[in-house]
């Protein structure tokens, strides 16, 4: 008995693409995306990069300068001054955080400016129960010139470093720890 060969026979079909699901995922990630694209922040650092060069270092000058830090709680305004190098002379004064004591403070302020031009950096540390209204009214006090303050002498001693002479303290640096 001999068997048959069944012959197969092939035919070709058009194959078919579902894009249902990619349409699906990609909706998805798109809506993912757009989401997260507002919780990066781009930052740009300006960085001056050092050129090589072979010749000697130009030599370090220790300059003293004047370290001016207010420390604000919740019933009293520090004011510090404190110099970089030797003889440190520590000085001190306490305000209270009201109108009077935030005018004396900027007073006192302004008589450091004055004597000390080339010092345009306040450090401001706060305590987290101070209020908001207080803490803007003393940041007020640090960087603006009020309206009875005679206008600051300009002695210009680096002439590639322009002094600020409309406001009192242009830099305010905050934060949250009492030193």
């Amino acid at each position: 008995m001999a068997r048959m060969k069944k012959k197969h026979k092939f035919s070709y079909r058009e194959p078919e693409l579902n894009i249902m699901p990619f349409i699906d995922v990609f909706g998805l990630l798109t809506t993912y995306l757009l989401f997260s694209a507002v919780f990066v922040s781009i930052g740009i650092l300006d960085v001056q990069v050092p050129f090589l060069s072979n010749a000697a270092p130009p030599p370090s000058e220790n300059q003293r300068t004047l370290g001016v830090k207010v420390a604000v709680d919740k019933e009293i305004i520090e004011l510090n001054t404190t110099w970089s190098e030797p003889p440190a002379d520590p000085q001190k004064w306490e305000y209270k955080p009201d109108a009077a004591g935030i005018a004396a403070m900027h007073k006192q302020l302004y008589a450091i400016r004055k004597e000390n031009l080339s010092v345009d950096l306040v450090t401001l540390f706060s305590e987290d129960d101070v209020k908001y209204e207080t803490l803007t009214d003393i940041i007020d006090a640090i960087k603006l010139r009020w309206e009875g303050d005679p206008p600051l002498p300009i002695t210009q001693t680096d002439p590639l470093k322009p002094i600020d002479t409309d406001g009192l303290f242009s830099k305010v640096v905050m934060g949250s720890v009492l030193l």
